[in-house]
């Protein structure tokens, strides 16, 4: 494999520096996705190799994955497991290999919870037919299916073992199908960046790669699909012809020939997804961003493009010629056209369904229909694209500077769209609104209703062909609204590869000037022409590794699923999702959205035993933006030295040390800057039941507190979750309620439960006292001028947290008065899970003392009247006079004892 194997070995010298020392392997990160799920972990010292397993699903117990899907990428491995069903319950492990074989099972590490869900199956590509390309409805694949790994290293010495012989090199294992007698379902996937230069020969001197059939619309069941989130193609694309059952999914298309993905010629159920489109190969005029992205033409039918990113491209896509004999049934669904140009997509002669796409930013124009075309436009949102719809030679096409194409029109039903109109220049005109020279659609008031055959364009006289109100021609789906499009679409599964891929980039709003807005981004231009891929290679010779998992799905799942993913298109964040920065500012994941600049001078932070020299920096310019759909914990890791302050959505937060942790609801999310510090890591972690409609019980995760009262009989707690109070002797729990003063005035936790993240102060005989999570969240509500701290923090950084104001802690003692002093240069920190409490700079005292003689604040339990001390049995028992301090011989008057009040007579 082109000294594959010394590239690999070079790459673990090269790297040494960055392996695990720890006694275990370290998972950085894990996380589910559509009919898929992947790990990366830090490379453990002493492994040759690695051994992925996963379980859950379509696998009872743990299963080894192919060799092929674990890979090297110098400083860390990652593996892919790929063909999952839709489940909840996934789990993966990893496992060192040693130099001779042998797994290192002391070493191994996994990750459970994962949540995996299908692809949205919905459109006229799954329309009668189940199982589009090598795979079942419910994402297994098919029996008996034929599974390559397609790099750059072997895209020429590959083969596939087909039912008709043995074929070597990716273009002649696909000619192989034009005899009309393979019978072997087919899935290629794609490993890394791949080249022109890699491939062994094109059968399209145009496009690239050719799949095609002996005769039109020939079953094929061929899947062409990337692995993780960098697989790649780079000077060349895709040309089908007579093809029945093909997927294009999850890869990148950087600078194609002609066309990305060209469907000429006689093509059926053909369902392209999960996209990312880039600039072709320039040319002069109109073709300085490449030509067509995505085309379809020559009477292919029943086709699916859904959940597409592109990027900034100029002729995006083109639906049909001028042969075409019909009906020619496409659907558009859920694609998120990125400041891209026009033709999105241009249609001539079909039928097409455009509906729940993200408009973002389209410098020429959204849908154009010309030559008899009928196109439903449907609950899409347009973000300043001045011309959301054109209909040829009439409406906004016919005014000022010319048209879009000299054909006869098309005709456009609209509903339920969202316009931004914004900006400049912006143009759309319904029969109910008209220009002169006409409308661009036609507006109904309702998804069901029709155009009436009295309605005909200007220019051909074509009428509205309702394809989408006749129940035998149309497919079952729900959209999403209009509104929510751009978070579905953008959001983690959304539009594009995995993790929305390994290319981030950033574009400038348009300004209505169409000349200025399509201009090549030179930025974009020069990454993609200068991308080179980061995967190094594999561990070890991966065909030894085995791997049982490929047939997991054999038997199963022909019939099943057939609606599988129907209601796709949910955003939704499963598993663990975690993120570092780079040097630069980018993240690690790209489910994280980030403006901002990094740095490697801020120190090093260890997370999970693994250990970060590079972050984010967080100045009046930095933003980081994420979407959840369920309930989740949030933790922030800022610099070592740091005491953890940001902006959440706006509100100030302020943690305990250099974290932060926050139980946060589904919903979408800003941190912008409150102070300078340096983020160096973010951790979301699913709560158990936290959907849309939680249980609200997060505790399982918390481990139970033991705290030490010593002689002095109190202490101070602060807990980050809800604790029930121990049964004891005597306990007591208060909550600061007032201070004036130098007194501090309490009030009694009665209701059982210490609500988490609250300050407090405890009684209690001198021992050890175990504060276990509570299964119920508390009643009481407590409103305790105390606060805490959750790890050790130093008294200048709550001081800076606290506004400047004095920070007083406990003072406690036998025979002296109870009560907080201010911290002084004597007291340089306070401990983890203890309270104090801060006092403005304007109150100058230096001592607060307890006070139980304010009934109404105090509430402890109503006096008990005595004759004597001796009524009561005093010995070693806790005793308060009202004043707060501590006695042990207590004679006439009130005192509390055991938290309750006697008056000694």
């Amino acid at each position: 494999m082109r000294q594959l194997f010394h590239i690999v070995f070079l790459t673990v010298l090269a790297f040494a520096a960055h392996l695990s020392a720890t006694s275990q392997v370290s998972i950085t990160e894990a996380n589910g996705w559509l009919e898929s799920a992947y790990v990366k972990f830090n490379r453990y010292n002493g492994a040759k190799t690695y051994n992925v397993y996963v379980k859950g699903g379509q696998y009872s117990s743990y299963t080894k994955i192919d060799g092929y899907l674990v890979r090297n990428y110098g400083s860390y491995g990652r593996a892919d497991i790929v063909g999952l069903k839709a489940a909840t319950n996934y789990a993966i492990k990893v496992v060192p290999v040693d130099n001779n074989g042998n797994e290192i099972t002391s070493a191994a590490a996994e990750r459970t919870g994962l949540t995996v869900k299908n692809y949205s199956r919905v459109g006229f590509a799954h329309l009668n037919f189940s199982g589009v390309g090598a795979y079942n409805n419910d994402g297994t694949l098919k029996s008996g299916a034929e599974v390559i790994y397609l790099t750059a290293d072997n895209a020429k010495t590959v083969t596939a073992n087909l039912s008709t012989g043995t074929f070597t090199g990716i273009q002649a294992i696909l000619k192989a199908y034009e005899s009309g007698n393979v019978t072997t379902p087919l899935a290629v996937r794609i490993l890394g960046c791949i080249n022109a230069g890699d491939v062994d020969y094109f059968g399209s001197s145009a496009e690239g790669l050719q799949i095609k059939g002996k005769s039109g619309y020939m079953q094929m069941n061929i899947t062409i699909e990337g692995i993780g989130d960098d697989a790649t193609i780079k000077g060349f694309g895709f040309l089908l012809r007579n093809g029945k059952s093909v997927e294009f999914r999850n890869f990148a298309v950087l600078r194609c020939m002609d066309d990305g993905i060209s469907l000429d010629t006689q093509n059926s159920n053909v369902w392209i997804h999960n996209l990312d489109m880039f600039y072709g190969k320039a040319g002069s005029g109109d073709h300085t961003k490449g030509d067509g992205s995505i085309d379809v033409k020559d009477d292919s039918k029943y086709i699916s493009i859904s959940y597409c990113r592109f990027w900034d491209t100029g002729k995006s896509d083109l639906l049909g010629m001028k042969s075409e004999t019909g009906p020619n049934y496409i659907s558009y669904d859920h694609n998120w056209f990125d400041h891209s140009d026009s033709r999105h997509p241009r249609v001539r002669t079909m039928s097409v369904h455009v509906w729940n796409n993200f408009f973002d930013n389209c410098a020429k124009y959204g849908v154009g229909a010309t030559y008899g075309s009928s196109v439903f436009v449907e609950n899409n949102y347009f973000k300043k694209t001045k011309k959301p719809m054109m209909s040829s030679k009439q409406g906004t096409d016919a005014l000022g500077e010319g048209t879009f194409s000299g054909e006869n029109g098309g005709m456009i039903k609209s509903y339920g769209n969202y316009f931004d109109r914004s900006i400049s220049n912006f143009s759309y005109y319904t029969q109910n609104n008209p220009a002169s020279t006409g409308y661009d659609a036609y507006e109904t008031t309702s998804r069901s209703a029709q155009v009436p055959s009295s309605e005909v364009t200007r220019q051909g006289g074509t009428a509205y062909n309702n394809f989408d109100t006749n129940s035998s021609l149309m497919y079952s789906y729900t959209p999403d609204a209009a509104s929510n499009v751009p978070s579905v679409v953008t959001g983690f599964y959304g539009a594009g590869r995995l993790n929305h891929g390994d290319i981030s980039h950033s574009f400038s709003d348009n300004t209505g000037n169409e000349s200025t807005d399509s201009q090549v981004d030179s930025s974009l231009a020069n990454k993609i022409d200068n991308y080179t891929s980061k995967f190094v290679g594999f561990f070890g010779d991966p065909s030894d590794t085995g791997g049982g998992g490929e047939n997991g799905g054999e038997n199963g799942g022909e019939n099943g699923g057939e609606n599988g993913g129907e209601n796709g298109g949910e955003v939704s964040t499963e598993g663990t999702i975690t993120c570092w920065f780079a040097k630069s500012g980018d993240p690690s994941n790209r489910f994280f959205t980030v403006s901002g600049n990094g740095s490697d001078s801020k120190g090093v932070v260890t997370v999970d035993g693994v250990t970060y020299n590079t972050c984010l920096k967080i100045e009046t310019s930095t933003t980081i933006q994420f979407s959840t759909t369920q309930k989740m914990q949030m933790t922030l890791y800022f610099g070592p030295e740091e005491t953890a302050s940001i902006k959440i959505n706006g509100n100030k937060i302020t943690g305990s040390g250099n974290t932060y942790t926050e139980i946060i609801e589904a919903g979408s999310y800003t941190l912008t800057k409150d102070k300078s510090v340096n983020l160096f890591y973010i951790k979301l972690e699913p709560i158990q039941g936290g959907n849309t409609n939680p249980d609200p019980d997060p505790q399982p995760q918390y481990e139970p507190y033991t705290l030490t009262v010593t002689t002095a009989g109190v202490a101070t707690l602060y807990l980050g979750f809800d604790a029930v109070i121990p049964d004891a002797d005597f306990l007591l729990v208060t909550a600061v309620t007032q201070v004036d003063g130098t007194k501090a005035y309490f009030k009694q936790i009665k209701g059982g439960i210490i609500p988490a993240n609250t300050g407090v102060m405890i009684f209690a005989n001198p021992g050890e006292y175990s504060f276990q999570p509570s299964d119920v969240q508390p009643t009481e509500e407590v409103n305790s001028l105390l606060h805490g701290v959750l790890t050790q923090t130093s008294v200048s950084d709550l001081r800076a947290l606290e506004d400047g104001a004095y920070i007083f802690v406990l003072s406690r003692g036998i025979e002296e008065y109870t009560g907080f002093k201010k911290a002084e240069s004597t007291v340089k920190y306070i401990p983890a899970n203890r309270a104090y409490l801060p006092v403005s700079q304007s109150v100058e005292v230096k001592t607060i003392y307890v006070s139980f003689w304010r009934q109404e604040t105090t509430d402890i339990d109503d006096i008990k009247i005595l004759k004597h001390e001796n009524s009561v049995n005093t010995n070693n028992q806790i005793i308060y006079d009202l004043t707060g301090r501590r006695i042990t011989n207590p004679g006439k008057g009130i005192y509390i004892i055991n938290g309750q009040k006697f008056l000694f007579k």
